[in-house]
């Protein structure tokens, strides 16, 4: 099961991919990109194209977050 979240985060990133990012208070830390893609969303609305990573943080959590450019986003958390 899943949960979106949509909120605003800070990435610190290694090498061109997220090494952690800063949500609830504290730093999640990324153990391994399961995942990486890229997705138009709305463009006929003006939705520029974001890209998506899917992390499997070091305490064993999935977690997606994007970003489109201008800023990041937690999209989506894993139970």
């Amino acid at each position: 099961m899943s949960k979106l979240v949509l909120e605003p985060v800070l990435v610190v990133m290694d090498r061109q991919k997220p090494a952690r990012f800063f949500w609830g208070k504290r730093w999640v830390y990324a153990e391994k990109i399961t995942d990486r893609w890229r997705a138009t969303g709305q463009w006929w609305a003006g939705e520029t194209e974001k890209t998506f990573f899917r992390i499997q943080s070091r305490e064993g959590r999935l977690y997606e977050i994007y970003t489109d450019g201008k800023g990041w986003r937690l999209y989506r958390v894993y139970d």
